[in-house]
């Protein structure tokens, strides 16, 4: 069983959609709210925002993800933000086991803007 959160509502109906259309709706619990209404941890959490929201869910991740056996897979954000995101992660305890990068291409990129996104898979590291 999967348990997926999200404090838009548009986000639930769709991810609701996506489980109807894949079949797979009885694998699934999804409901309208934020981190703070979930109090079990996860062997593997999956986290596809924005790396300013990414940033204000550090402390949940840290807390929802298992010492040394929990995974955590954190994606939708640039390049360009990845090293602040994996500073910050590993001052939350995270170590980094796996980056991966997608590169599209556009014309007249910026050092503030990039076309190559990442993923992170990481582990609640004990210190």
């Amino acid at each position: 069983m999967a348990i997926g959160c999200d404090i838009n509502p548009a986000s639930i109906r769709a991810s609701r959609e996506n489980a109807i259309f894949n079949r797979m709706q009885d694998r699934f619990h999804l409901f309208c709210g934020s981190a703070n209404a979930v109090s079990e941890r996860f062997d593997l959490i999956l986290a596809n925002l924005p790396a300013g929201v990414h940033m204000q869910m550090f402390d949940h991740y840290r807390r929802l993800v298992p010492r040394n056996q929990g995974l955590l897979v954190v994606s939708g954000f640039y390049d360009v933000q990845a090293a602040v995101m994996e500073k910050e992660l590993a001052r939350k305890d995270f170590a980094v086991l796996e980056r991966v990068e997608i590169s599209a291409s556009a014309a007249a990129l910026t050092s503030e803007c990039s076309c190559t996104w990442v993923a992170l898979g990481l582990t609640n590291r004990d210190l």
